[in-house]
This record gives structure tokens, C-alpha cells and sequence, in this order.
């Protein structure tokens, strides 16, 4: 049994700036912090003694970073935005479908209202299924402190398993990307050890936008599951840009993802497992679009 984690202080700040200020303060204190929203993956990370934080900041309160705003160009949520806001949002469905796709998928009903985008950002997992589909949303990060705000690539954001680009006196505001060109669509596949309510094996993440002609005017493609952070498929995306969505053409694209990544093998699954699904899942999602027209 992992020994309890002794809490020295519990903050409940009103505002953005008040956690900033905290934050600040303990970062110069030494002392370890949690930021508490939702509370789906910390509290679990506590009880079995992977965090020891002495100072929780729990940030319910803080409305500045509820929301999902739009501008004529892009797309902004905040980070305690839940998943099941997500899913409700008309304005995710309509320029973000891949979102809500992959929202659906995610735990069952009290983990969609409880967690958080800010939350599964904060955790890093290579299996959180929010990732894929804000890799293919070309999506940055915003970050803020008492001294300065950042914007990072989702990319670059997310640096391996639990690690991040996120200073200790920084807080997640939310995350912003362009609103994807009108008829392009969103795909997602998850292959789990369950029908429901089950972590990846492989997630597979697409973005893409065919022309009058069928050819593929845009295309981005990322998997989650199959390394130590989310990746994109460059080499197949290339292959497909520019091109006619045909049947050879999937299979060649198919045939290339499964050489593209070297997968990890762990409890869940193998690597050659997650190989073979990285090409069943675009192979999926690409057939089906051609079959759409």
C-alpha cells in the first residue's frame, strides 16, 4: 500500500491571475504542485502514489477558462472545457468533427463530465485520446504565467510519457486551432480490449479534405498508443497529398504506415499488433471516405 501523500496546503484561487500568483510563489517555495479541475487522473496518480504533491490548487472556480469561442479564422477551448462539453458543442461538430469522434470514445458518462481538456494535457499519456485529433487540428497549446504567455505546437507540448513543456509556474489557459477548410472531414478509429469504456491499443486520428476530383487536397494523419507521445504519419501523409483516393492508392498508403512507426510493446498490446492496426485503421477511414464520394 503506497504511503498517503501529506497535504501541506489546499488553495482555492477565484481567478487567473490569483493561480498565477500561486504558482509563482510556490515554484520559488520548492514545493510541488497539483492543479486541480476534474480530478479523473490525479486523484488515481495519488491514491497510488505516482504524485506526491504538497500543495493541490484546485482551480474549479476558474470560469476564465470554460468555453469554446470561435473566430472568423479559428477555433479557441479552454481548458476545463469537459469532454462531454465537447460533445455537445454545435461548433465542434461543425468545424471539428474528429473531436466529438473521438470525445464519444472516451470512459464512460462521469469521466466525459468530469474530465478535462486542460487535465489530459497536463497527464501527457501517450493513450489519451484527445491528443491524435488536436496533432491533426495543427492545435497550440496556451500557456500562461505571471510573467509571460506562450503558444506551443501540441507537438512540441507533449514530450514523452507524463512530461510536458509546461513550467511549474505556468498555467494551461486552453487550446486554439484553425478551423479546418469547409468539407474536410475528420476521421477516428480506436482499437481497445473492450467494445466500450477501454484505454487504447492504437488510436488513429485524420484530418482530411478531397477535391472536386477526389484528390486529396489536405491530409494529416496521427496515431496515439504506439510510442511515447502521439505521433504523425509524415511520410504517408506525403504519399497521399496531391494524389487520387483510390483503392490502390490506400493500399500503398496502408502498406507504408505499417513500415513508418516502430511500435511500442507493453501490457496492453505488441508492436507488431499495433503495426498491423495502424494500417487497418487508415485503410478504414480512407475507404470509407472514397465510398462517400
Amino acid at each position: 500500500m503506497p504511503e498517503l501523500v501529506r497535504i501541506e496546503d489546499y488553495h482555492i484561487p477565484q481567478t487567473v491571475e490569483e493561480t498565477l500568483e500561486l504558482l509563482a510563489a510556490e515554484t520559488k517555495r520548492g514545493r510541488e504542485v497539483a492543479l486541480l479541475a476534474g480530478g479523473t487522473d490525479i486523484l488515481v496518480r495519488m491514491r497510488e502514489g505516482r504524485m506526491q504533491p504538497r500543495v493541490i490548487i484546485q482551480i474549479e472556480a476558474l470560469d476564465e477558462l470554460r468555453g469554446i469561442t470561435e473566430t472568423e479564422t479559428s477555433l479557441r477551448i479552454g481548458a476545463r472545457v469537459t469532454f462531454a462539453e465537447l460533445l455537445a458543442s454545435p461548433l465542434i461538430e461543425r468545424h471539428a468533427r474528429v473531436i466529438s469522434l473521438a470525445c464519444f470514445e472516451i470512459g464512460a458518462p462521469q469521466i466525459q463530465s468530469r474530465g478535462t481538456v486542460g487535465g489530459q494535457l497536463g497527464t501527457a499519456s501517450p493513450v489519451g485520446d484527445l491528443i491524435p485529433p488536436l496533432l491533426v487540428l495543427d492545435a497550440e497549446v496556451l500557456c500562461r504565467s505571471v510573467d509571460d504567455e506562450r503558444r506551443i505546437p501540441i507537438g512540441d507540448f507533449v514530450k514523452g510519457v507524463g512530461k510536458n513543456d509546461l513550467r511549474p509556474d505556468e498555467l494551461i489557459l486552453g487550446v486554439e486551432f484553425p478551423k479546418p477548410p469547409p468539407g474536410a472531414h475528420g476521421l477516428w478509429h480506436k482499437m481497445g480490449p473492450r467494445r466500450a469504456q477501454s484505454i487504447s491499443k492504437v488510436s488513429f486520428a485524420g484530418l482530411v479534405h478531397l477535391d472536386k476530383r477526389k484528390r486529396v487536397a489536405l491530409c494529416r494523419l496521427a496515431y496515439g498508443a504506439v510510442a511515447v507521445t502521439a505521433i504523425r504519419a509524415r511520410e504517408t501523409e506525403a504519399l497521399l497529398t496531391s494524389q487520387a483516393l483510390t483503392p490502390a492508392l490506400i493500399r500503398e498508403a496502408q502498406a507504408l504506415v505499417q513500415t513508418e512507426f516502430s511500435p511500442i510493446t507493453d501490457l496492453r498490446s505488441t508492436e507488431s499488433y499495433r503495426r498491423k492496426m495502424c494500417g487497418v485503421m487508415l485503410r478504414r477511414g480512407l475507404s470509407g471516405l472514397l465510398e462517400q464520394g
